[in-house]
């Protein structure tokens, strides 16, 4: 079950990783402020 799960979240993160790849301003101010909270450096990439 586990590996049937884990092959189902893969699609899934693949779709809409597809998905943001269209709103990649978007996704790249989400990976920012994941990064943010994850305590990375914020405008590390921007500047």
């Amino acid at each position: 079950f586990s590996i049937f799960a884990k092959s189902a979240l893969n699609n899934l993160l693949g779709i809409l990783q597809g998905q943001f790849v269209l709103f990649s301003p978007t996704f790249f101010f989400l990976r920012q402020m994941v990064r943010t909270s994850s305590g990375f450096e914020f405008y590390g990439e921007v500047h």
